[in-house]
């Protein structure tokens, strides 16, 4: 399998991050092991992946086997949308399978890329450094606002919201870790500027919600909280009409 320019191996590499570690493996168990149930979070994430897969450059010899792959991930995220656990069931164990055959299919491809398409010189940092720009450019490459609105989606503000706004519950040791781990992300995307206000709102709400979180004041959380979720899901909604697709979350 011969790969492209940097910014494309990047892009794999990031994609193939992402997959592995969005709980196929654990999905699989939990529906064919466990008999467990489907989680409010699980058909984002699985949406969000073969989001993340369509929006990457691949190579030719690597694209039918994701093609297939966002074939069952759709279907996959159609019926954990509809909370449909015993439909879910065989969906999460092909999925798995599928998932865990890409990713060694990418990990091959990515040792056997070749080291001359890559110079170790200064024509070779030059031309990274601007295959760089152009990832982190919105208007060349729509990827890493996709993966930042999958890392948002998959934070856990709509569980978050519910503990702390329904449940009473308390603050995690966690929670202020993720929740700046977010804010950094989208502060450091390169939003388009149909997104930048929007993201900019978000990223403030954020800093708040950790500050709150860290000092353990659940009485200050619970209403960031519900702001939070609020705008993480309506920032999700318009950066998944800027990619171009449908949402039905």
């Amino acid at each position: 399998v011969e790969l492209g320019d940097a910014a494309q191996q990047l892009q794999i590499a990031t994609a193939a991050y992402l997959m592995d570690n969005a709980g196929f493996h654990s999905m699989d168990e939990r529906f064919n092991e466990e008999d467990g149930d489907v989680m409010p979070e699980d058909a984002v994430i699985v949406t969000h992946i073969s989001n993340v897969l369509q929006r990457a450059e691949w190579p030719e010899a690597l694209q039918e086997q994701v093609d297939e792959l966002v074939v069952v991930l759709g279907d996959y995220a159609a019926v954990l949308e509809a909370g449909d656990a015993a439909a879910a069931a065989p969906l999460a164990a092909e999925a798995h399978t599928q998932q865990h055959d890409l990713s060694h299919a990418i990990e091959a491809a990515m040792e056997d890329a070749s080291m001359e398409e890559m110079d170790m010189d200064h024509d070779m940092d030059h031309d990274m450094g601007h295959d760089m720009a152009m990832l982190l450019d919105p208007e060349g490459d729509m990827f890493p606002v996709a993966v930042t609105q999958m890392a948002m989606d998959a934070a856990g503000f709509h569980g978050m919201d519910e503990r702390f706004n329904e449940d009473g519950g308390d603050v995690m040791p966690h929670d202020a870790r993720l929740i700046q781990r977010v804010a950094d992300l989208v502060t450091a995307t390169a939003w388009p500027e149909d997104l930048q206000a929007q993201a900019d709102e978000f990223a403030m709400i954020l800093t708040d919600f950790t500050a709150a979180l860290a000092n353990g004041d659940t009485a200050t959380v619970a209403p960031l909280a519900a702001e939070a979720h609020t705008q993480q899901h309506d920032l999700s909604a318009a950066i998944t009409a800027w990619l171009g697709f449908d949402s039905d979350h």
